[in-house]
Parts: structure tokens; sequence; C-alpha cells
């Protein structure tokens, strides 16, 4: 079962519409947002029960998307954390880090579209926590 999504978005639109449409999905999840990677590895390190799975911004000011997917896939306690990268980058810029991800999207531009996209997702990774 999932119950913790974590944000990492720098910009604060697209933070609002996956806010948006995470209210349209009927499940109780706790979603916190990390504006950058190293304010996401703390609040990773902060001993909290562990996010589910992490939706993921690539181009962030500080330590970016490719360099928070390093760290975490690095670490033996956050490395089972499926990570989605929700970017406007286009996938060939993922070449070294695509195989740390379990899904790629781009960033859809309306609510409909993402709340779908996010369905799909979130099905596919209970099934796979189960």
């Amino acid at each position: 079962m999932i119950n913790r999504i974590l944000l990492v978005e720098d910009d604060d639109d697209d933070a609002l519409l996956f806010s948006d449409a995470m209210d349209e999905i009927p499940e109780s999840l706790i979603c916190e947002r990390a504006h950058d990677g190293r304010e996401a590895i703390l609040i990773l390190e902060a001993n909290l029960p562990l996010p589910d799975v992490i939706f993921l911004d690539l181009n962030m000011p500080g330590m970016n998307g490719a360099e928070f997917i390093k760290q975490v896939k690095e670490t033996a306690s956050f490395d089972q954390i499926p990570i989605v990268v929700l970017s406007t980058s286009k996938l060939d810029s993922m070449n070294p880090i695509d195989a740390r991800v379990s899904r790629f999207i781009t960033k859809p531009d309306n609510l409909a579209t993402l709340v779908r996209e996010l369905q799909k997702i979130l099905f596919e990774v209970k099934v796979r926590v189960r």
C-alpha cells in the first residue's frame, strides 16, 4: 500500500499542478515537497517513514535530479525507493540515469492528463510493493 509520496520540484506552479492532481486521486496519501535534491536528501535522512515513491524534476538549482538519483541509488537505505522522473527534459538527456529510475514522464500541461499519469504510476508502484 502506498502512503507517502515525496515530490522534488523547484517550480511552484508545477508543484501546485501536482498537488491539484493528487487531490483528484481518491486515496489518502501524504505528499511532502522538497524544493531541490539537497532538501530531499535531508527529508530522507530525517528518520521519518520513507516515501513509497519519489516524483523528481531533473532541472533544479543546487542538487539537480541526476545528482539526487545518483546519491539515492548509492545509499542502501534509500536505493529501493522507486523514482519517477517528472520533467520537461527529453529522455535522451537522461541516458546515464535512465536505468536507475522506475519511470519517466514528460510534465503534462493540464490537470486531467497529469491525474491519469499519476493514477497509472501509483497503481504500478502499489502492485510492486505488495
